[in-house]
């Protein structure tokens, strides 16, 4: 450090003498000039002095600004905070320790639908003569997050349809690698379509093969990931609520799905259900998919029950077209097949489901459908391989940066078929165009023609031969 100032003094002092080298001439005193050197020496140490000082105060301030950073960064850890993450509006409130969580989230589904005239479960003095509605299809507010570690919460209500339904209320244990335990009111996995959420699907209205499955039901299920895709089995009493509300077993039904009701009257059914579903994914990365998998639902009940199957063209504000009921059933047993590949922006997706009612006689009834999609912006479809499901599509260019968003156009095939012995429930095939715009990552508008056709009915003056028609339907939909 001396060698360097040393040499800038011996720069300084050749500078200054050069500088003064014409006033030096003119001076004849010796002790002049030497005195003229002291003081230019004297300044050039006072400056050099300074410069030190300087450079020692800019390093304190440095110094000060890093624990400033430094202390601010630790007091952000120690304080509770909210954040909000990627392009949700949704706010999450975490602890100081991070160990409690709570996200808000929700849905607005709104809905429109122009239908023709419609005879409800094919029956000639139930026709429902040709309307437009409108509704809240689906308006859900919950949260959801960590209480303490390894411990999770969902609560999840819907205020749609001037009702206020229960949809999720459950606890999971994730203290395991690999494994989740989820307790309380909950979704059974069975099948794609049903256990897939309905932002995420590909038309307004689930295939065929959900009006087979049962609603949310109260019990526990256990899911483990496996490298090669996903295992989910469930044990629940479904009979404590029915569509999420407290009701009499004796006039409650759920919404498309299977129905059970006590053949007496006064009695209310003690039930159980039973599910499982495994999926496999031999190819899955971004943009390229082959998923397969299977499920299986069994639902018992310890007196003799009535079980019914009802089913829609597709179109949630449409009249139920066909209906199965059998008196006096022990159980029922159902089977799904499930399958999607994905290739860059093109979607393939397809079920099976049969279900099997043990009665005096037994009864079989079965479900398929048919979809495809082609995204006409490049985007592809996310897949989730831990849990087997769907999530719909980021666009890669939303309306918020400029762009005109993800443009989607799909197809579908469906068939449900409620005949079989003296039972004749109907044959109903709906067959669905869609078109779907994703404006944002939360917000998309769609649009579906339904043409259905339901025949097969009941051979008696009192039901039509055959009915069909064509649906027009569109909605908005906005999810955090």
């Amino acid at each position: 450090m001396k060698s360097k100032i040393a040499r800038k003094q011996t720069i300084a002092l050749a500078i200054s003498v050069a500088l003064a080298g014409g006033s030096f001439n003119a001076m004849a005193d010796d002790d002049a000039i030497m005195a003229e050197l002291m003081a230019l020496k004297q300044k050039i140490e006072q400056l050099e002095r300074d410069l030190v000082a300087s450079q020692e105060a800019s390093k304190e301030a440095d110094e000060q600004i890093s624990r400033d950073l430094v202390d601010s960064q630790e007091a952000a850890k120690t304080s509770d905070r909210v954040l909000f993450e990627g392009d949700s509006p949704s706010p999450t409130f975490v602890s100081s320790d991070g160990s409690k969580t709570m996200e808000i989230h929700g849905r607005a589904f709104i809905d429109f639908a122009s239908m023709p005239d419609m005879y409800t479960y094919g029956k000639v003095g139930d026709m429902v003569e040709s309307k437009t509605s409108t509704e809240f299809r689906k308006l859900y507010l919950g949260v959801e997050g960590n209480f303490a570690p390894n411990w999770e919460y969902e609560l999840t209500i819907d205020f749609a349809e001037q009702a206020v339904d229960l949809k999720d209320a459950n606890v999971a244990y994730t203290g395991w690698a690999n494994d989740k335990l989820i307790m309380g009111f909950q979704k059974p996995a069975f099948g794609l379509e049903q256990t897939s959420s309905s932002r995420y699907t590909m038309f307004m209205s689930r295939a065929s093969t959900d009006n087979f499955s049962t609603d949310r039901a109260l019990g526990v299920s256990w899911a483990h990931v496996p490298s090669w895709g996903s295992i989910k089995l469930g044990a629940f009493v479904p009979n404590s609520f029915i569509d999420g509300k407290l009701e009499d077993h004796t006039e409650g039904e759920t919404e498309d799905g299977v129905e059970l009701i006590p053949s007496e009257a006064s009695n209310e059914v003690e039930s159980y259900i039973l599910t499982g579903r495994t999926t496999w994914a031999p190819i899955a990365s971004d943009n390229r998919l082959v998923h397969l998998g299977a499920s299986g639902l069994y639902v018992g009940y310890d007196e003799p029950s009535t079980a019914k199957i009802k089913g829609r063209p597709s179109t949630h504000l449409a009249e139920k077209l066909v209906y199965a009921k059998v008196k006096d059933a022990d159980s029922q047993a159902l089977l799904m097949a499930e399958g999607a590949f994905m290739y860059d922006n093109f979607y393939l997706q397809t079920e099976y489901v049969n279900v099997k009612i043990d009665a005096e006689e037994d009864y079989s009834f079965d479900g398929y459908y048919l979809s495809a999609s082609w995204t006409l912006t490049g985007e592809s479809r996310i897949y989730k391989k831990a849990s087997g499901k769907f999530k719909g599509i980021n666009p890669a260019h939303p309306l918020s940066m400029g762009g005109w968003g993800a443009w989607e156009v799909a197809a579908r095939y469906s068939n449900i078929n409620l005949n079989d012995g003296d039972v004749e429930g109907g044959n109903l095939t709906s067959m669905t165009l869609g078109l779907n715009w994703y404006m944002e990552n939360n917000l998309r508008a769609m649009l579906n023609y339904v043409h259905y056709e339901a025949d097969d009915y009941k051979d008696s003056s009192k039901y039509v031969i055959s009915q069909d028609g064509n649906v027009i339907q569109g909605r908005l939909a906005f999810y955090f």
